[in-house]
């Protein structure tokens, strides 16, 4: 994931909330898929349908299970997004669910992954 913009979102497939958003997360990722902006869908807890879930979604939804308890700085609650910049530093954090599909947050992952791209070829 160097050099590309970094959306951590994570969920459980026992939030109903997380499960909600699914479908505009899943629909962001389409729109800006090819445009330096890397999805990562961290499952925080491994629950049954965890997989069900992520299959249901499709191969635009990258999900991994944690296998040990996320840094504090992450927060513990469900639905919780972050969006980390090419050079790794946070950028946006959002704890609870959003609009993912506003234009402004396409916008936004497309200016932050501009820029990198910029700043990369100068």
């Amino acid at each position: 994931l160097k050099g590309k913009v970094i959306f951590l979102h994570f969920w459980s497939a026992g939030c109903g909330v997380c499960l909600a958003e699914m479908p505009t997360l899943q629909r962001l990722a389409a729109e800006v898929k090819d445009d330096g902006v890397a999805f990562v869908f961290a499952a925080v807890r491994n629950e049954d349908t965890t997989w069900d879930v992520a299959d249901e979604y499709g191969p635009e939804m990258p999900v991994y299970a944690l296998t040990e308890k996320r840094p504090a700085c992450y927060g513990n609650r469900v639905p919780a997004t972050y969006i980390i910049t090419a050079d790794g530093k946070l950028a946006f954090s959002q704890r609870g669910p959003a609009d993912w599909e506003a234009e402004s947050v396409t916008a936004y992952l497309r200016d932050l992954a501009m820029r990198t791209h910029v700043t990369d070829t100068q």
